[in-house]
């Protein structure tokens, strides 16, 4: 199945590197639940399994998960609702990617106990 929209962000985003703490974030780990969709009914619940097995993978590497990514189609890069009624582990970053202005706007949050706090991001 096609999906215009995630390819897009795909697309316009290739190559560059986002910056936090002073050096390139290294992100393995973006669509092993379900978030590969141009349509929030698509993804919305994912299957708890799938982030086990992320978590599962992660570990058995030697990585560990910092934060995760998704996109927002039609709105702001800001945390929704029930991304923050889903914010699974409060030291993560919540990385958001909006289509809503054309070109993707990239935006990261911690979200603790629903409060959502920005997180300075460079991408180049």
């Amino acid at each position: 199945m096609k999906r215009p929209l995630a390819t897009r962000c795909v697309e316009t985003t290739r190559g560059q590197v986002d910056i936090a703490d002073g050096g390139p974030i290294r992100a393995n780990y973006c669509s092993t639940c379900g978030g590969i969709s141009a349509a929030v009914w698509e993804a919305w619940p994912t299957d708890p399994r799938d982030y086990l097995r992320s978590m599962r993978d992660a570990e058995s590497r030697g990585h560990e998960i910092v934060g995760v990514w998704h996109s927002h189609t039609h709105t702001d890069a800001y945390p929704s609702p029930t991304d923050v009624r889903q914010a699974v582990d409060p030291a993560w970053w919540y990385v958001i990617v909006s289509l809503k202005y054309g070109e993707p706007v990239l935006r990261a949050y911690e979200i603790r106990d629903g409060a959502i706090t920005e997180v300075p991001v460079e991408v180049s």
